[in-house]
Order: structure tokens, then sequence, then C-alpha cells
């Protein structure tokens, strides 16, 4: 059970499935109609982007996951390729449904290479929020699925994203000790774990309103 489990998390497996329910969640919410294509598009993304990041996350995660970085090295160029043609055919899905699915399948991805590409998130906060904005994606497919655009969407989006805006702060906690080591600009990193506490309470205080 615990190698199953390891599997799991190592290979992004449950991140894929997350970004999957995020967007089956949007669709219960604003009443649409279950279409496994709008659950696979953001797994599939989901599923290369975050096996793509723990390629160039090397160094990081060998200070702060080690176990991790193990796992990436015997298997990271497999689950990788699958996670590639994967995403291709979910590319094909989008392209018969319309434009706009299309755009939001394929904007998240482009914006994920971007960022492990260039190291943006040696910038403050610049790792936040990009991967928060990111999930919010999942919302924005389902509205672009069915071509549908109503002012409780948006608060959706802005629950979902807030929600992992306080799930990535968490994780950024865990990895203080690589992120300061490699000048990674966390919140944690930059103000301590007391005032980053002090952050995500506020945020739960701006949901619960």
């Amino acid at each position: 059970m615990r190698k199953l489990l390891n599997f799991l998390v190592y290979s992004n497996l449950y991140l894929a499935f997350g970004a999957g329910i995020v967007a089956l969640a949007t669709a219960f919410l604003l009443g649409k109609p279950m279409n496994w294509i709008y659950v696979f598009i953001p797994f599939s993304a989901s599923f290369l982007i975050y096996n793509y990041n723990r390629t160039t996350d090397s160094k990081e995660d060998m200070v702060n996951v080690p176990e991790r970085t193990i796992f990436v090295e015997r298997f990271g160029k497999k689950i990788l390729t699958v996670a590639f043609f994967l995403y291709i055919i979910s590319i094909g899905l989008a392209l018969q449904r319309n434009i706009y699915t299309l755009l939001i399948t394929l904007i998240p991805v482009f914006c994920a290479f971007m960022y492990s590409y260039s190291r943006l998130k040696r910038f403050f906060m610049v790792k936040n929020l990009m991967v928060s904005v990111s999930w919010g994606f999942s919302v924005l497919l389902v509205a672009a699925f069915f071509e549908f655009l109503d002012p409780i969407l948006w608060l959706v989006y802005v629950f979902f994203f807030l929600q992992f805006l306080i799930n990535v702060v968490i994780f950024d906690i865990k990895d203080i000790r690589g992120d300061y080591l490699y000048k990674i600009k966390t919140l944690p990193a930059g103000f301590g774990i007391k005032n980053t506490k002090k952050f995500c309470f506020l945020i739960l205080f701006v949901l619960l309103m």
C-alpha cells in the first residue's frame, strides 16, 4: 500500500486527478452535465506540467524531497513520455470541441513550460500565483467547453484560486530549506513561517466571508 501511495504522489497522478476533480466540481456547481473530456483535459495537462517541472526542479528536490528525486531519476522519463502522449490526445479532443477549449488547453501548459525554463520562480510570489492561476484554468475549461459565461463562474474561479494559493504557500513551508538555499523567493523564505501562517489565515477569512 505504501509503494502504491508513493507512486501516486511521486508520479503526480494524485495532482492530475485533483485538476480533473476541480473541473468536475465546477460543472456540478454550474449545473452542467458530466462529460469525461473536460475531466481528462486538465488531468493530462497537469500530469504533463508537474512531471516536466520535477525534471527542472531536481536540485531543490534533492534537498526538500530526496525520495522524489530518486523516483524521478528512475521513472521520470517514462512517465513524462506517457504524459506527453496523453496531452496530445487532449489537444485533439479540445480541437474537436471548439476554439475556446483549445486555447484553455494550450495556455496553462505553455505558461508552465516558460515558467520552468525561465526560472521565474526566483521572483517573489511568482511561483505561488502561477500555480494557483493554472489550477483555476480547470474552472475556465468547463466554461469554454460549454461556451458558458456567467458571473457565478468568476466566483467559482476566485474560490479555487484562493484555495490553491493557500495550498501552494503551505507546501512552501515544507520546502523552505531548499528554496532558501537556491534563492527562490517564496513567502516563508522571505517573511518567515509565522507571517506566512497569518497570510494563509487571512485568505481563509476572506473565503469564509
